[in-house]
């Protein structure tokens, strides 16, 4: 018996009087067994504690039933929410998680172990979902598609080779700012978050393309965070007293303007609107309760488990798969901080 009082599948195959082949047929449900042989089997395993390994038996079908995710900035909404949703729907479709986080600091080379190690566990496909900074995702994409297993990405910039499930952030950006224009505000200020992540630079765009003219005054570059959201809405005001609303491109520096605004006794949204991005939980308790606009990130999150799971599928079976784009709408929730015109 092994050192952990564990019988191995060795010794039920010298207790049986069989080979350890016979015992692994028994284990796997294979049909090539005798009945007497197949219950003097299960008999031995049943009086033992002998619990077969579940990664062991699944590679001797071609499958784990484990996804790698890579992810990274769980501290921020976007990413934390969508890994809810792969987890969610991971568990019902019956898949566990190899988890990896990416760091700041990581290069090419911490990725590409990270994707080796990820293929020595054997796992069935990969899910993509850490920030794209702008001056790496090609290398990044190049990997992910030269890997012989399926790849799903969370991902705006719709990979070549690979699925993709995103909200458009630029069309959310446009959505906020029509907003603010439709409610009477005339000079519209952003706090966007930083400008080497595709989604802050697409939130900017929107609004670029959406404003009269925009004007290089009226942009701040935050860092998700709601500090940076509470300076830059002073740093706007200094530069332009005229202001009277503000896009903060996500919920969290949407809160630091508003404290920023109490603080400097602007009323919202008379003198001043706010609209931010994603919705979270807590925006409606904001005071006043926040205008924002939603982006389905739990859903999102469960669109790339199902797509990463028709993939796996179809490649278990033999069959062609066709990479796709799913892409969820954004929506604009409309609260007290900018309904001015209500």
């Amino acid at each position: 018996m092994s050192k952990n009082g564990r019988i191995t599948i060795k010794e039920i195959a010298q207790q049986a009087g069989v080979s350890k082949q016979t015992v692994s047929r028994v284990l796997n449900n294979r049909p090539d067994v005798s009945p007497q042989t197949r219950n003097r089997i299960l008999a031995i395993i049943k009086n033992s504690r002998y619990h077969p390994s579940k990664v062991a038996r699944s590679l001797t079908r071609g499958r784990t039933h484990t996804i790698g995710v890579l992810s990274s900035d769980l501290r921020h909404v976007g990413p934390s929410h969508t890994l809810i949703g792969i987890d969610e729907q991971a568990y019902a479709s019956g898949y566990t998680l190899s988890l990896n986080l990416l760091h700041e600091q990581d290069d090419e080379a911490v990725i590409e172990t990270i994707l080796h190690n990820m293929m020595a566990q054997q796992v069935d496909g990969i899910i993509w979902t850490a920030v794209n900074k702008l001056h790496n995702y090609e290398q990044v994409i190049e990997k992910l598609t030269n890997l012989p297993i399926p790849v799903v990405v969370g991902s705006e910039l719709k990979p070549q080779g690979l699925s993709a499930v995103h909200t458009d952030s630029c069309v959310g950006g446009t959505m906020a700012t029509q907003h603010l224009l439709a409610e009477g505000y005339e000079k519209i200020a952003i706090v966007t978050g930083p400008l080497n992540e595709w989604s802050a630079k697409q939130r900017l765009v929107g609004w670029q393309q959406t404003v009269a003219k925009p004007d290089e005054s009226l942009i701040f570059e935050g860092d998700w965070t709601a500090a940076t959201g509470y300076r830059g809405i002073r740093d706007l005001l200094r530069q332009c007293p005229e202001m009277d609303a503000v896009f903060a491109s996500n919920d969290q520096m949407a809160l630091g303007v508003l404290k920023a605004a109490q603080e400097l006794g602007l009323q919202v949204p008379q003198a001043l609107g706010v609209v931010g991005f994603d919705d979270i939980p807590e925006a409606m308790y904001f005071s006043p309760s926040l205008t924002t606009i939603r982006q389905s990130l739990v859903e999102n999150g469960r669109l790339l488990v199902q797509e990463l799971d028709r993939q796996i599928q179809a490649r278990v079976n033999g069959q062609d798969f066709v990479p796709r784009v799913l892409q969820t709408p954004p929506q604009l929730i409309i609260r007290a901080s900018s309904t001015r015109n209500g």
